[in-house]
């Protein structure tokens, strides 16, 4: 009796906890931000596009440690282009736990642009993951953090601000429009919905130093959250 007692409790602690979605988290910063959120009570929506199988692999790791506290979903960006896919996306969001509580925009592409070889693909593209989808993503998904009193948190970059990456361009200018994204909806925003951007700068490549960067920069996205599902 005691056992089905804390099997009940835990799973009623469990179903109250507040929900996080990291966009792009299969790997890396994003994964690192899940698996921090994870550790600190929340339950985790992971956004992949081409990763799913990272993502199915955290989330079977995650539900291993606590039971449906993990969801994958997955969705090529470009459906902030599609009014259609957009909704659906965001029916699917609200429907994996109930509610959101803090959207994490993490998902980015980054690459080189030099001078003379910049095209419209490279500019649709790195325009659209660095600041298309996550003003329209926010506005699509305001109405659910709103009634949470929930939280945005971005991932922008040193070098969107007066330290420009030489041959990244369109890199930067779409970051510059990120960051200033951010600080246009904490305006609109408040006082409902916080808003706040975390610049960790880049990350190449998993050495030990990368290691504690990702730890670090988790943990930043972290600290901003209270009161955010408290």
């Amino acid at each position: 009796m005691d056992q089905e007692t804390n099997a009940y409790q835990a799973e009623n602690i469990n179903n109250q906890a507040p929900v996080m979605l990291v966009t792009g988290s299969a790997r890396r910063i994003g994964a690192a931000i899940v698996k921090a959120a994870h550790r600190q009570g929340y339950r985790v929506i992971i956004h992949c596009h081409r990763s799913e199988q990272d993502a199915n692999d955290l989330a079977d790791h995650l539900n291993d440690i606590r039971a449906n506290s993990a969801k994958v979903i997955v969705a090529d960006l470009t459906i902030v282009n599609d009014k259609a896919a957009l909704d659906s996306f965001v029916k699917n969001i609200v429907e994996a736990f109930g509610q959101l509580d803090v959207l994490v925009h993490n998902a980015s592409r980054f690459y080189p642009s030099p001078l003379g070889s910049i095209n419209h693909a490279q500019w649709d593209e790195l325009l659209l993951t660095n600041a298309k989808a996550p003003l329209l993503l926010s506005q699509a998904l305001l109405p659910y953090l709103r009634q949470q009193q929930g939280c945005i948190i971005s991932l922008l970059d040193i070098h969107a601000h007066d330290r420009p990456f030489n041959n990244y361009t369109v890199y930067n200018m779409a970051k510059a429009a990120h960051r200033m994204m951010v600080q246009s909806l904490a305006l609109e925003m408040a006082p409902e919905v916080r808003v706040n951007g975390v610049a960790p700068g880049s990350i190449f490549y998993l050495t030990l130093l990368a290691t504690k960067l990702l730890i670090t920069s988790s943990n930043k996205v972290l600290s901003m959250l209270s009161p955010c599902g408290a």
